[in-house]
């Protein structure tokens, strides 16, 4: 991917905007854990190489097991993540796919058994926060392989 423009190009409040909702998420009581399978899961789906390799990296800075991390887009066959993970891949899926069917009551029921309505709404943030960097990521071409942790 060529870069077409920086971040530095845009309106600071665009910027700005996204670090707000980013700081609101990270101070959310949403376990670190799940935030790093839910922005590395979303950028997968979404295509964004350089938030994969982002994620990826900051996610094993704080110390997540190098096989979770390889293994998230194939959460379903592998043995790394536990039923609670596993709801949040699955509400990170359905999140982030919503465009092509809208979020079913069973997925709702399989978060709702492990997360408060007030913790599925941070849940949900923090999706609709990575699936915006994305785009914007996606739409400007930042480069991948140029995140230093």
């Amino acid at each position: 991917m060529k870069e077409r423009m920086t971040y530095k190009d845009m309106p600071e409040f665009v910027f700005n905007s996204l670090m707000n909702m980013e700081q609101n998420i990270q101070s959310s009581s949403i376990d670190k854990k799940l935030l790093h399978l839910i922005k590395l899961y979303a950028s997968q789906i979404n295509g964004c190489a350089f938030c994969v390799d982002m994620h990826f990296k900051n996610a094993q800075k704080d110390g997540l097991d190098v096989h979770e991390l390889i293994n998230v887009q194939n959460w379903r066959e592998t043995p790394y993540f536990d039923e609670k993970e596993r709801a949040v891949l699955l509400w990170t899926e359905t999140l982030t796919n919503i465009s092509t069917e809208q979020v079913p009551n069973h997925v709702y029921e399989e978060v709702r058994a492990y997360f408060s309505n007030s913790e599925i709404g941070e849940l949900s943030l923090a999706v609709i926060g990575i699936n915006s960097w994305n785009r914007l990521v996606l739409s400007i071409g930042t480069v991948a392989g140029t995140y230093n942790v």
